[in-house]
């Protein structure tokens, strides 16, 4: 092959110390999630196995009152080298995803404490195949082996025909919707099946229906033919380098946002990093005339007061290249990382009590905006729920989770009038006192997009 240009040899790739971006698209996470799986292994299998196994908390055994003994976290100081070397990898790992992801995605995870929480969370919002795997094993409890090949065929061929011409007339599908709905499946899958079972219409019909259908409510279409992928340029774009900290702009709505990833960033470098920051540098001082203690002049220093020192120099310096020049101004006479980051919390901070009154407030005071997506309605709910944890609330100690999804519920009604009946149905046939917010939205999100 000739090579037309030479200006053609010296371009370069993309960078291989970006993770790959997700965007979004349901339609490209899968491909993503297989990028990010191979990019995590890449620098380090020990990333790979927080992301699938997870993070085990340090503990102690905490003797009570009583007398009997109850496992509790360690603090930050009884980390033994083991559980140093185990949270530095959680945290590098959940670093990488957030640099992988865009600001929508960021405040949907916010939340989540480790790179297992965050990829599973991913998994349930975007991820559909373990949906349809489940339908199909719940229908292979149900009908012959023959029938399963045949379904198979016919959903890959696109005709629905002949799965009723080579059923065995014994079958009874009722038994599989049934526990469909016990597994909580999506009232979608229920229909697709039971429309393919009974389909009776014109060749092909009913799959290019299902195809745009699948696309559309977000139900893997991997049973019907190969998912539509979005641009090259899309699927193979990179998140921000993980070798940089997050930027900081000033923005009192994203500081939370920036202090949890920041503190993710740092721990993800060095523990001490971290410890530097919240506990401070105690400067090298030695004992002067009168017992009096001074600082130690630099030439002074053993090799345990110079680590300390560079620990400091090295979080102060990761603060500095976080933050724009405006902030930088107004922490630059800090002498200390924990300086800084205490400076940043009173000015950005404010006071937690209003700023948490302000979030409540806001929470009852939700609706949806004219012509606003359940999507984006769900990334602003999100976000006040985010603040809130941020400020050390939780908004299930104020509400119950049950009082949380009706209110949810609510401000759907009043923007989908039309949805009386899906949401009198979630409201008697669903067990509101243990469903997760998560499930309610992807079913509402779901039906939004029918």
């Amino acid at each position: 092959m000739i090579i037309e240009s030479s200006s053609i040899l010296p371009q370069d790739g993309r960078s291989i110390s970006a993770p790959p971006l997700f965007d979004g698209s349901k339609s490209n996470f899968y491909c993503w999630k297989k990028r990010m799986g191979v990019y995590t292994m890449s620098q380090d299998v020990e990333l790979w196995k927080a992301v699938v196994q997870g993070l085990k908390l340090a503990t102690k055994s905490e003797v009570e009152l009583g007398g009997q003994g109850q496992m509790v976290p360690k603090t930050i100081d009884e980390w033994d080298k083991t559980d140093t070397k185990l949270v530095q990898i959680n945290a590098m790992a959940m670093h990488m995803l957030y640099c992988a992801l865009n600001n929508e995605q960021v405040v949907i995870i916010a939340s989540c404490e480790t790179a297992k929480e965050i990829w599973d969370k991913l998994e349930t919002i975007y991820g559909s195949e373990k949906r349809a795997e489940r339908i199909l094993k719940l229908i292979g409890e149900y009908l012959s082996k023959m029938f399963i090949f045949l379904l198979f065929i016919a959903i890959l061929a696109g005709d629905f025909k002949c799965i009723n011409s080579k059923l065995e007339e014994s079958c009874d599908h009722s038994g599989v919707i049934s526990d469909i709905r016990e597994s909580q499946g999506c009232l979608y899958d229920i229909e697709v099946f039971d429309h393919a079972y009974n389909y009776n219409g014109p060749e092909y019909t009913w799959s290019n229906h299902c195809e745009v259908w699948f696309q559309r409510i977000g139900t893997s279409s991997a049973l019907l033919s190969s998912p539509q992928m979005s641009e090259s340029s899309s699927i193979l774009q990179h998140g921000r380098s993980i070798s940089a900290p997050p930027l900081f702009d000033g923005s009192k709505s994203n500081y939370y946002y920036w202090k949890n990833c920041m503190k993710v960033y740092m721990m993800s470098q060095d523990v001490e990093l971290w410890k530097v920051v919240v506990q401070g540098l105690k400067l090298p001082t030695k004992e002067a005339e009168g017992a009096q203690m001074v600082p130690k002049t630099i030439d002074e220093w053993n090799e345990t007061d110079t680590k300390l020192v560079q620990i400091n120099a090295m979080a102060m310096h990761m603060l500095y290249c976080a933050l724009d020049t405006n902030q930088f101004i107004l922490i630059a006479s800090c002498e200390t990382a924990k300086e800084i980051w205490d400076k940043l919390e009173t000015i950005y901070g404010g006071n937690k009590g209003a700023e948490q009154v302000r979030l409540i407030r806001k929470f009852a005071d939700l609706r949806m905006l004219p012509n606003e997506s359940i999507s984006d309605m769900f990334v602003r709910l999100t976000d006040i729920i985010n603040g809130l944890k941020f400020l050390g609330t939780n908004l299930y100690e104020l509400m119950t989770n049950k009082e949380v999804l009706l209110t949810v519920l609510q401000i759907v009604e009043e923007a989908r009038i039309d949805w009386w009946q899906t949401t009198n149905l979630i409201r008697t046939e669903w067990d509101l006192d243990t469903c997760g917010l998560d499930k309610l939205m992807i079913f509402l999100i779901g039906c939004d997009c029918k």
